[in-house]
Parts: C-alpha cells; sequence; structure tokens
C-alpha cells in the first residue's frame, strides 16, 4: 500500500487571491496621485501698485499648437462698449507683435460682486448679459470665441473682468 504524503499545502500560506487586490490597490493609488497632480487656476491677486485696483491675469500655459498665443489680455470694465473693446484689442495685437487677422477664440467673463445678498445673482446676469452684448455689438471679431461666465469678489461690484486668449487665423 502506498503511504500519504506528509506535504499537505496549508491554506494559510496560500497568497494568490491577494494579488489580485493588491494589483486593484495599486492602480487606485496611481490614480489618486494623477488626480492630485493636474490643477489649473487662474491667479487673482491684487496689484501691488495700488491696493484698490484689481489685477486678474490667466494662467499661461503655452498651447502645443502653431496657432494660439500664450499671451491673453484682461480688461477691467464697467460698461459694455464695444467699439473701446475692439479699440484695446487692436492696441494689445499692436503692442505684443501679434498678426492683425488674429481671433478672439476664448471670452470668459468675470462679474464682480460683494457681501450683500442677492449680489452674487446679479453679477452673474450681469456678466451674462455683458458677454452676449459684445458678441452681439462684435460679430466678426467674436465670431469664433467661447464664451465662458464666472463671478469673483475679487472683482469691483459694479465692474466686469473680461479675460481674452487670442489664436491665429486658422482660416487661411
Amino acid at each position: 500500500m502506498r503511504a500519504r504524503s506528509s506535504y499537505q499545502l496549508n491554506a494559510e500560506e496560500d497568497m494568490s487571491e491577494k494579488a489580485g487586490w493588491m494589483y486593484a490597490d495599486l492602480f487606485l493609488a496611481l490614480m489618486v496621485v494623477f488626480l492630485a497632480t493636474i490643477s489649473f487656476v487662474p491667479e487673482i491677486r491684487a496689484s501691488g501698485e495700488n491696493a484698490n485696483q484689481v489685477r486678474i491675469q490667466s494662467s499661461k500655459i503655452k498651447q502645443s499648437t502653431n496657432f494660439n498665443f500664450d499671451r491673453g489680455l484682461t480688461l477691467l470694465l464697467k460698461t459694455p462698449d464695444g467699439k473701446l473693446v475692439s479699440s484695446k484689442i487692436r492696441s494689445f495685437l499692436a503692442e505684443e507683435n501679434l498678426p492683425n487677422d488674429a481671433q478672439v477664440v476664448f471670452m470668459k467673463v468675470i462679474g464682480g460682486f460683494d457681501a450683500t445678498p442677492g449680489s452674487d445673482s446679479d453679477a452673474t446676469t450681469r456678466a451674462i448679459k455683458y458677454g452676449m452684448q459684445l458678441k452681439k455689438d462684435n460679430p466678426v471679431l467674436f465670431s469664433n470665441s467661447t464664451l465662458s461666465v464666472d463671478i469673483s469678489k475679487s472683482v469691483p461690484s459694479d465692474r466686469v473682468a473680461l479675460v481674452l486668449t487670442f489664436a491665429g487665423n486658422t482660416q487661411k
């Protein structure tokens, strides 16, 4: 008769079922690290020269295409004046040595508000009306632009900050 083998696999020593969970945990940890490293936050701060003026800078993220410009124009305005915005854009393009046929591809309108109740909804409404009025006044200039609306306590409550991003004319 054959003798039984004295070696038996102990169930407590089998770790193969834990390997799948360790693999899943590794992917979860990598995802958390990835999500923690991506953040794009615009810089909004008071100007050093005059603390009453607000300086709003868009993030300077250089795009990977040949047509986008890494500098934008930021204006702090009281009323939606299409002619004033057009003249400021022409001056900006000349100062930055950008082509005259550069187009506005992104327009962010930031309405200012203060601590009074309902002021934030008024700021949102003002920013939407302002952006739509600018698009209506300058249909050629803003024909390819995307409009984004936001509000901020850093902008005075009677003003709107307008942040414009330009790109070269891709219709050539």
